[in-house]
């Protein structure tokens, strides 16, 4: 238990010259004014920062009203719309500040309150944060980004720009709003995002990008670890998005087939190599325009070239799967002359179909599905009956159930353009549109591997409909009178929801997330103080 004594609050503006430069600027701080027996000392409550743009003429009345936010007068719009915001905001991180000594959680805590006087504000959502975070965490993703250099901040911003396109999906300026008004995620990683202004938004963006390679590397090495799966097979495809605007300082974009029929839009093409787990093992953005087929290569010579080939993709080992668009020729050549195993759809005309020698492959209910498998000694393929790959040594039941995965392939395009905020992108500038688009892979990594957990336990829902049971738990500071004129302020997550609990204990995790914070204010003292001065 903490008792804080209500002092009289004020803004400082410090003058702080720069090392770099020897330009001066200031930073203002929010600081409270007390009354001791060695006489009258200051501390700082919170850092304002830099940005703090409040005319002078008004600090006195800011101060005022957070001092009567934690006192309990909450006279809701006594002040200005601008004042009385930015004093909840303060006033909130005050009473959320962790304390350093010990408290004594141990001890009963028993009050006689008006309940009358008892009111709930601040909510802020936890849920779809807590179990991201949590996938954030158990990947190492953070601590990988540490030793790229990222800072505090710098984390902060990774972090809440990923949770952001899990959570809420949207474009930068939608989860710099979210983060700083809706979400308790700042909570959780103890970071106040009120503190990030949009361009740094936009500036992570371009950080996780420049480290994009060693990121991928570091994820999938984590998962393939994490989940134990073999690497067997790899699928490839791409798929497009539209984006806003003319697109004349973006080099990608290209105006082509559009999978969303948006032939008035400027295009850019995200390509990505999976493990038949689901899990990326990386991606490129080409141009709008590019053939399908022209691809394939460029991808795979290109991770051989970076030295992920060496880590995380053995050619003698895994079998590249693909459709009929991507599965020419030339790439069926190439794939032979440099050793890869395969599986296609073959552009070549379907031979006769003998119903004697198929074998049934899948039955249900709704359908039958048989296959029949023919040996090709002149190009040494096996054909089935639609399809072809290299591997004679396969039964056609294998070879159905390989090729199927490919329809997950699909399921993975459907959840970055549906459920991770893919498309629309607003950007206009080569390395933000692709930034965008990677930060869409990067949720997905981490969308996939808690969907693959709760999988293990037979929670087979969407991340959209999973999104839609976590809502509505938040995080809330209830605030109630004493009678002995002191106010307790409690910090703390609501009660998870049945449907919210099942998903916690699948994840093993915590069902109450953030700590509780309880801050005490004696408002007796308070008076005291204020009529001595």
């Amino acid at each position: 238990m903490t008792c804080v004594i209500l002092g009289s609050m004020y803004i400082r503006r410090t003058t702080i010259k720069s090392r770099k430069d020897g330009k001066q600027y200031y930073t203002y701080r929010l600081v409270e004014s007390e009354r001791t027996q060695k006489g009258v000392s200051q501390r700082t409550l919170i850092n304002l920062g830099t940005a703090f743009s409040l005319p002078r003429d008004q600090w006195s009345e800011l101060a005022s009203r957070i001092q009567e936010v934690i006192g309990g007068e909450d006279k809701l719009f006594k002040a200005s719309l601008e004042i009385e915001e930015l004093a909840q905001n303060y006033a909130a991180q005050i009473i959320q500040i962790r304390n350093k000594k010990t408290t004594e959680n141990d001890q009963k805590d028993y009050r006689e309150v008006d309940v009358d006087s008892m009111e709930m504000f601040r909510p802020r959502s936890v849920s779809c944060e807590h179990v991201a975070l949590e996938a954030f965490n158990s990947l190492k993703l953070g601590e990988h980004l540490k030793t790229l250099g990222f800072n505090g901040p710098q984390l902060a911003a990774a972090s809440g720009t990923i949770i952001g396109r899990m959570c809420q999906p949207g474009s930068e300026l939608a989860t710099h709003y979210w983060l700083q008004n809706v979400s308790g995620l700042g909570e959780l990683v103890d970071y106040d995002f009120n503190k990030i202004n949009l361009y740094k938004m936009y500036t992570i963006s371009d950080q996780l990008l420049k480290n994009k390679e060693s990121i991928e590397k570091h994820l999938y090495l984590q998962e393939k670890n994490f989940f134990g799966f073999q690497e067997t097979i790899t699928l490839y495809d791409l798929t497009n998005t539209y984006f806003e605007g003319s697109s004349e300082a973006n080099e990608l974009g290209k105006r082509g087939h559009s999978k969303e029929k948006r032939t008035d839009c400027p295009l850019v093409t995200l390509a990505l190599i999976l493990d038949s787990s689901g899990f990326p093992k990386c991606s490129k953005v080409f141009e709008g325009n590019i053939s399908e087929a022209s691809t394939l290569k460029k991808m795979v010579k290109g991770m051989e070239r970076k030295g992920i080939s060496q880590d995380i993709f053995e050619p003698s080992k895994a079998t590249i799967v693909m459709d009929a668009g991507i599965a020419s020729e030339e790439n069926i050549k190439w794939l032979k002359k440099n050793s890869y195993p395969y599986i296609v759809v073959s552009r070549k005309r379907h031979r006769q179909f003998d119903e004697d020698n198929a074998v049934v492959v899948k039955q249900d209910k709704d359908c039958t599905v048989k296959t029949q498998k023919v040996i090709d000694p002149d190009n040494n393929e096996v054909l089935l009956y639609c399809h072809r790959t290299s591997h004679i040594d396969l039964d056609e039941v294998k070879l159905w159930h390989t090729y199927t995965m490919l329809t997950d392939l699909e399921a993975v395009f459907r959840s970055l353009k549906s459920e991770l905020g893919m498309r629309p992108v607003f950007h206009q500038i080569t390395k933000r549109v692709t930034g965008h688009l990677f930060i869409s892979v990067l949720a997905y990594h981490l969308v996939h591997s808690i969907r693959c957990r709760l999988k293990e336990t037979d929670i087979t829902s969407s991340w959209s409909e999973l999104r839609k049971q976590l809502t509505g738990q938040n995080r809330t500071t209830i605030s109630m009178q004493c009678k002995n004129d002191d106010v307790v302020h409690v910090r703390k997550s609501t009660r998870p929801e049945p449907r919210q609990q099942m998903i916690y204990s699948a994840l093993g995790i915590s069902s109450y997330p953030g700590i509780t914070i309880k801050k005490i204010i004696n408002k007796s003292s308070a008076i005291t103080d204020t009529l001595k001065k």
